[in-house]
């Protein structure tokens, strides 16, 4: 099989699996299609296209900002490689796509090279998902980053991000969803 071959192969499973993710991260229940407003596609990347939970102040439950999870390698260096997973506080940024409006980003960071990092971004406006990234792969990689922006609009705003790691022996990680603190971002 060749490289590439492996590659399309291994990344139609982590999304499968970063789908799988986010079903699990919502309770099972993954709704299909696009946010009101999304500007992004959802269900053919196994989108961030939950109604998630909302709460008071239209922020999402979430027990963490972050996630970690440590693998010990079955393979050779038999090293134990440890991923992160941050949502970053959403912000104002000026110019881009919408000439300024609000970003939110996640990243995931390995302490050792994986074979496959997926991530996805959401961003919420007053609890409602506005718009998500595209599920970004990364191969043979340390670290993938990735994010979401809105049009300029005034409201309460919060990042929510989803991952999948596939280590060198094979072992595929899905963390749990995390969000952000929710931020209030005016005009």
């Amino acid at each position: 099989m060749t490289l590439d071959r492996k590659r399309s192969v291994s990344g139609r499973r982590m999304a499968g699996l970063l789908a799988g993710a986010v079903a699990l991260a919502v309770g099972g229940a993954l709704v299909s299609g696009t946010a009101a407003g999304a500007t992004a596609p959802a269900a053919a990347t196994g989108g961030l296209t939950s109604a998630g939970h909302a709460v008071p102040g239209g922020g999402k439950v979430s027990p963490m900002t972050s996630a970690s999870f440590s693998h010990t390698l079955t393979v050779a260096p038999f090293s134990t490689v440890t991923c992160t997973l941050d949502a970053d506080n959403p912000f104002r940024y000026y110019g881009g796509p919408y000439g300024g409006g609000e970003e939110g980003l996640a990243g995931v960071q390995c302490s050792y090279t994986t074979t496959e990092i997926d991530a996805q971004v959401g961003l919420y406006r007053n609890g409602s998902l506005v718009a998500n990234s595209a599920v970004r792969q990364v191969y043979s990689g340390l670290q993938n980053t990735v994010d979401s922006e809105y049009p300029v609009s005034p409201a309460s705003y919060q990042t929510g991000a989803i991952a999948a790691v596939q280590f060198t022996d094979g072992y595929v990680y899905s963390f749990p969803e995390v969000y952000s603190a929710s931020v209030s971002i005016t005009s």
